[in-house]
């Protein structure tokens, strides 16, 4: 799963990972909204089920580790150059 994530962060599968992540949001949504009027409590379980599917509990994963990796400039400019510093090094040193 750390793997996963990690190879996530991979710049040239990022729309693949963005339009897989929109898809499984809108997707099961505007079926939950068909059944929803056919029957009351479906609603809350629906969307429970959706989210935890394995499938999306990976991609939810796989997204908030892509949004912590890019997320460096929107800390404070001191924290960002820190940061920005330790990152260039890393790449340095590889």
């Amino acid at each position: 799963a750390i793997i996963d994530m990690v190879l996530a962060t991979e710049m040239t599968r990022h729309f693949e990972h963005v339009n897989k992540f929109v898809n499984s949001i809108n997707k099961p949504m505007s079926a939950i909204e068909e059944t929803s009027s056919n029957s009351e409590g479906s609603d809350c379980e629906g969307q429970a089920s959706i989210r935890n599917s394995p499938e999306n509990r990976l991609l939810i994963k796989r997204m908030l580790i892509k949004c912590a990796d890019v997320a460096n400039p929107c800390r404070p400019l001191e924290l960002c150059i820190e940061w920005a510093g330790r990152i260039s090094e890393e790449y340095f040193a590889q």
